[in-house]
């Protein structure tokens, strides 16, 4: 009985053997035949072009040794309707009627009307501005309440305005009671709607020096800024034997000369008015206040400040 166990089991293991190598590829085998190009048949097929190619591959195979059935399988899948597919229809939120909002529970309520001492409104509820503050122009943050010499920005709460005319009165509030001296006074200030920045220096023509060493200001797009400066005056007696651009103040006819020569911007004052596109404030030999700045048509002209 034994042996005729074993003998069985050569036989079955003969068979098998013989069969694998001969294309039947339940247990994997050679490729027999080639592989489809799954992109050439409707997108709904794609499963069973995969299905025959992993047959003629010798792998995974559901039917004979032939690939007979997958085969049949993709030409009838071929010839088929697409599945349906249900179409995702997408509902968009209630529109609430005007001066409403929608909540987050999904219902329509009344717009928050704020005060004007309060930020927020519409849909964001409203919140009071702190002590010293008020709220931006879009009521979307509070700002700082500035004190400004030149009053309000006329658009936007909590900013200083900052134009030519608030420039003419910063320029008239720094520059309205220069004495009479025999020196220059030289500078710059500007505005950058917040308060002014003022620099000045002093420099005294007794020691020659016809210029004042400063960085001047920079015209960014958000402020305005302008230079500033004096023109000497002098004084008979007082004054007699100071020295001016190299010349000694000897006589009555050196003072009238000298002064007379500080009517007005000079040639270099308007060179570096114009380099440096800044308007530039003088206030001349006689105390005259002038600027020299461009007009509505673009061109450069002294004229003085209202």
């Amino acid at each position: 009985m034994k042996q005729k166990h074993l003998a069985r089991l050569a036989a079955f293991l003969v068979g098998a053997t013989g069969a694998a190598a001969f294309g039947d590829h339940h247990g994997g085998g050679p490729i027999v035949g080639p592989q489809e190009n799954c992109s050439n048949y409707p997108w709904w097929c794609w499963g069973q072009c995969a299905e025959l190619n992993a047959c003629r591959s010798g792998n995974t195979p559901i039917g004979g040794s032939n690939c007979a059935i997958e085969e049949a399988n993709l030409r009838s899948c071929e010839t088929s309707q697409p599945p349906y597919v249900p179409p995702v229809i997408v509902v968009p939120p209630p529109a609430c009627p005007p001066g409403q909002h929608l909540t987050e529970g999904g219902q329509c309520q009344a717009d928050h009307e704020c005060g004007d001492d309060e930020i927020g409104g519409g849909s964001e509820e409203c919140e009071p501005c702190g002590e010293g503050e008020v709220p931006n122009e879009e009521k979307t943050a509070c700002v700082a309440v500035v004190e400004c010499d030149w009053g309000e920005h006329p658009f936007e709460p909590g900013r200083c305005r900052c134009d030519d005319k608030s420039l003419d009165a910063l320029a008239k509030q720094t520059m309205g009671n220069i004495p009479d001296e025999p020196w220059e006074r030289g500078g710059w200030f500007q505005c950058i709607g917040l308060s002014p920045g003022v620099s000045s220096k002093t420099y005294s023509t007794e020691h020659e020096t016809e210029r004042c060493n400063f960085e001047h200001p920079v015209n960014d797009g958000i402020g305005k800024a302008a230079g500033t400066h004096t023109h000497p005056i002098f004084v008979w007696d007082r004054d007699e034997g100071l020295t001016c651009n190299g010349k000694i103040i000897e006589s009555k006819g050196d003072v009238l000369r000298e002064n007379s020569k500080g009517l007005g911007h000079s040639y270099t004052d308007i060179l570096h008015a114009e380099a440096w596109g800044l308007p530039s404030y003088l206030s001349d030999s006689s105390r005259q206040l002038l600027v020299y700045r461009e007009n509505a048509e673009g061109e450069w002209e002294e004229v003085p400040v209202p």
